[in-house]
């Protein structure tokens, strides 16, 4: 089965004509836009057609376009500029508590410069007050920032009526676009908007391309400096492929209507649009994750959000445990920009989701190359998976969605009851990958060492003197002195997989807790198993397997293993608590 492809809020692939339209800029034009020769000329030229295209896009004139090297630099220039130029006039910014990082972060690093920072709060759905930021504005403000469409829940601001108090008070207004361009209708002059960011690759453009709509007659002081590129707004040659791909790709969006009433001409309406075709998609895999999963909650607003974007979470597991599990299916754990880390994503707990739901969040987001069988192939595949995971939900047969969903026959009725193994055509242990079932690799997965010793600080300090070794190294061991001759030491380890076959597993990871003791100069004595198996999702035949791994290393220590714990878990993790002697002040 090829991979589907349900991630298009982190970047989208290419448009067919968009990468069309990029050859002649790979292969023969490759002047400098600045250089008064012909090469330099057809780069100039190429560049100012995709400045009118953007512009058409967003209803603005060219000349107030500046082309960037993606959302980020965008949000970065139009805040820190707008911050700068401002000063004369005060310090105090106005956001909302559900931007993304390109946004905040920068904010952040404004406040350590000395402005004020009020980050207006959110309701359920993600949407801001306008009274909320009204009651914010003060004399010494002089920047609004508010994201136009929620890149995790899809959630659209009240952007017009947000630029319409700014526009009221004399406070520029600022709204990044990355991820609402293209999918709904985006129309500066009608929406009052002084500044607007766009990202290529949120838009089957090039990645490392963006551009900033700045009205005219807005100031913003530059942060990159160098010539005078960009009407001496930002410097630096422009990278004409990537201009040149977004030209095309705003093309491709102004010749579209994007909903029944946007600003294309009657001729181009239509009432079957990009917007109903992306709507279609998302409510399909809702439904039908729904439908067998009714206990799923759907995060955002049920209607005012992006088209393409379904933010739903899965209470009783965590999202990194649940993404891979998924076989076959690319989505997000929140925002792929930094979906990698541990803990409650930022908008979710600016929401108040409920923790449960939060840490299960998947954001699956669809887009222009998404089809309707990939969605019906996708649903069974999430459902089983979640199933596979929480064994008190009984299986039962998909049921199709208004007698039309056929692709979802396929699932097995006895569902988790069957081993996931069986289910992909796996005969014993053989083809069992475990670094497919966790989320991390060896060590990784570790707390930070900072933080745990922040922890240990305020635990009660160990007093006892025949403590030679305690919790004060954050060492995974201690060394207790029974005489003068000798001391115990005990040590502990447990490692996810770092290969796939689980006899080898087992080996490393016992080597590995071995190991502790002679690195503190002791001899060891015997070890207890500590287990973590998920006994939903793999056979208790791959346990043995690791179990024996681990049995065989400590017998070439010459030592034997005398009992253990386990739990069951949703990923594999195995180690040893290990106990050892050693001659106190040899370690």
């Amino acid at each position: 089965m090829d991979l589907i492809y349900l991630d298009y809020n982190a970047t989208t692939p290419l448009d067919p004509m968009v990468s069309q339209a990029l050859k002649p800029f790979l292969d023969g034009f490759f002047g400098n836009p600045s250089s008064m020769h012909d090469f330099g000329r057809d780069a100039a030229l190429a560049v100012m057609q995709a400045r009118k295209m953007v512009a058409s896009m967003l209803n603005c004139y060219p000349d107030e376009i500046v082309f960037t090297g993606g959302g980020t630099e965008s949000n970065n220039y139009a805040i820190k500029g707008a911050a700068h130029a401002g000063m004369n006039r005060g310090k105090h910014i106005i956001t909302s508590s559900v931007e993304h990082p390109a946004v905040s972060e920068v904010c952040d690093f404004l406040a350590a410069q000395g402005f004020e920072i009020t980050r207006v709060g959110v309701n359920a759905f993600g949407i801001v007050d306008v009274e909320e930021i009204r009651k914010a504005i003060r004399p010494t403000t002089i920047l609004i920032s508010v994201m136009h469409a929620n890149n995790e829940t899809g959630s659209i601001q009240p952007i017009a009526e947000i630029s319409r108090i700014a526009r009221e008070t004399g406070v520029l207004f600022h709204t990044d676009a990355a991820q609402s361009v293209g999918k709904i209708p985006v129309d500066v002059t009608e929406m009052g908007i002084d500044l607007l960011s766009v990202a290529g690759h949120k838009l089957y453009a090039p990645k490392g391309v963006g551009a900033l709509y700045i009205r005219r007659g807005v100031r913003l002081t530059k942060f990159l400096h160098g010539a005078d590129h960009e009407s001496n707004r930002r410097a630096g040659t422009e990278n004409v492929i990537g201009i040149a791909g977004l030209g095309k790709a705003a093309e491709i969006v102004y010749s579209r209507p994007l909903a029944v009433g946007s600003r294309q001409s009657a001729e181009a309406q239509s009432t079957k649009t990009p917007f109903h075709h992306l709507q279609f998609l998302r409510d399909l895999l809702h439904y039908g994750i729904r439908n067998e999963i009714p206990e799923v909650r759907l995060n955002g607003h049920p209607e005012n959000r992006l088209p393409n974007t379904l933010s739903l979470g899965f209470p009783g597991v965590e999202a990194n445990t649940l993404l891979p599990a998924m076989k076959g299916i690319a989505a997000s754990a929140g925002a792929a920009c930094h979906a990698g880390e541990e803990g409650v994503s930022g908008v979710l707990t600016a929401m108040h989701v409920p923790a449960e739901y939060a840490m299960g969040t998947i954001r699956f987001s669809v887009g222009r190359m998404t089809t309707e069988e990939e969605i019906r192939e996708a649903v069974p595949i999430i459902v089983k998976a979640y199933r596979d995971l929480i064994p008190s939900i009984p299986s039962l047969p998909l049921n199709p969605l208004k007698g039309t969903y056929s692709a979802a026959q396929s699932y097995p009725p006895e569902g988790r009851n069957k081993s996931p193994l069986g289910d992909l055509g796996v005969t014993g242990i053989s083809g069992v990958k475990l670094t497919e079932f966790t989320r991390a690799l060896g060590c990784a997965c570790k707390i930070r060492p900072q933080l745990l010793e922040e922890v240990l600080r305020n635990l009660p300090a160990v007093t006892d003197p025949k403590v030679l070794v305690g919790p004060e190294t954050s060492d995974d061991a201690a060394v207790y002195q029974m005489n003068e001759t000798q001391a115990l030491v005990q040590t502990v380890d447990v490692i996810p997989p770092v290969v796939d076959d689980p006899y080898t597993y087992g080996m490393i990871a016992a080597a590995n807790s071995i190991s502790d003791i002679y690195a503190m100069g002791g001899k060891p004595l015997y070890a207890l198993n500590i287990v973590g198996f998920p006994d939903t999702r793999l056979p208790l035949s791959v346990l043995h397997e690791i179990l024996k791994g681990a049995s065989d290393k400590a017998s070439e220590a010459g030592i034997q293993v005398l009992g253990g714990h386990s739990v069951e878990l949703t990923e594999p993790l195995f180690g040893m608590s290990v106990t050892g002697v050693v001659e106190p002040g040899k370690g």
